[in-house]
């Protein structure tokens, strides 16, 4: 599995720029007006909101330059979704105007269009273009050491300003016997999918679970959702899930509802998961959706408050933490939207 919270070194099929050296081995502190930890939209609009401010700007990005919206949230999921929905629109077709349409899913196909959609994951381009701003880019994870004060790859850099911390959130993994010791997908696997799995299991029944188990089964995966609550989209007015229900269930998709997973287990090529009813579900693939997360390692050493969810804390007004630091994006926990994360740079 790959974790979206860990230093390891990135999973293979990142193309990550080789961005120029930008630093002089000197040991001492390099100092910027701004300093800004994740170079997601957060980070590449402050970075364009203050080009030819005549402030110096460092960005701090440990995977790719954009974030998960291009990579492995919206832009791809959104594609793949659009792919499914075209199967079934050519199924409606039979109802509408046609006596007799045939297809057979080309999954390479809808894989390689997602991929593409989603840079080939490569941010080549928008790393010179956040470069192109005058923005300094400096890659590896990031560590709020001060309130002023991050380390990066070796280096200190020092905001004379302001810092911002717009590092965003990953998948949140919950506490389930067995867990950690099987492969599953979170969002970036299912998002970006190079396989079809035969039988889906989604743990987790929030709107990225439900999309994306829609999307697997009108391609031809059987699905069961596992929602450990008494309603799935359980953020959203109860009419919603009511609602969507039924189409649900004409896809094929099972969902399971108050029966909370407590245990999970690989056998031979399956993952089963053991419910608290006694139920056992099984799948080739289990999606774990059960929402997100901070990134609160790289800024929790420096102090800042955290609200009961975990999410920086922040006045809502001025999204300021304390004194110089403000957070921007989904890290404020104020909403997880890509255009209110360009709003706030």
């Amino acid at each position: 599995m790959w974790s979206s919270s860990s230093g390891a070194a990135a999973p293979r099929g990142w193309r990550r720029c080789a961005a120029r050296t930008r630093t002089v081995e000197t040991g001492l502190p390099l100092e910027f007006d701004v300093v800004c930890l994740g170079g997601g939209v957060a980070g590449e609009a402050i970075a364009g909101g203050l080009k030819d401010s005549r402030l110096s700007v460092a960005v701090v990005e440990r995977e790719l330059v954009g974030g998960e919206c291009p990579y492995w949230g919206c832009v791809p999921s959104k594609t793949f979704l659009r792919s499914a929905e075209t199967i079934e629109e050519a199924a409606r077709a039979r109802q509408l105007a046609a006596s007799r349409v045939e297809w057979d899913v080309d999954f390479p196909k809808v894989s390689k269009r997602v991929l593409w959609m989603a840079r080939d994951l490569d941010d080549t381009r928008p790393a010179k273009a956040l470069e192109a701003t005058g923005a300094k880019l400096f890659r590896g994870a990031g560590t709020m050491v001060g309130l002023r004060t991050i380390e990066v790859g070796g280096e200190e850099l020092v905001a004379r300003r302001a810092v911002v911390v717009a590092n965003g959130g990953t998948a949140v993994i919950p506490p389930i016997d067995g867990l950690a010791k099987v492969q599953y997908w979170t969002n970036r696997q299912a998002a970006v999918p190079r396989e079809l799995p035969k039988r889906l299991v989604v743990l987790g029944g929030g709107a990225v679970g439900i999309e994306l188990a829609q999307g697997f089964a009108r391609l031809g995966s059987k699905v069961t959702v596992v929602e450990a609550g008494e309603r799935f989209l359980a953020v959203e007015e109860p009419e919603a899930g009511a609602a969507l229900l039924p189409h649900l269930q004409a896809d094929g998709i099972e969902v399971l509802l108050g029966d909370p997973c407590v245990a999970v287990e690989q056998q031979a090529a399956d993952t089963v998961l053991h419910l608290r009813s006694g139920a056992i579900v099984a799948g080739d693939r289990l999606l774990v959706a059960t929402g997100r997360r901070p990134n609160f390692e790289a800024w929790k050493p420096a102090g800042l408050a955290q609200t009961k969810r975990g999410w920086l804390k922040v006045d809502p007004q001025t999204l300021e933490a304390r004194d110089g630091i403000y957070g921007a994006g989904d890290i404020t926990g104020i909403a997880g939207f890509t255009h209110l994360a360009y709003y706030h740079g």
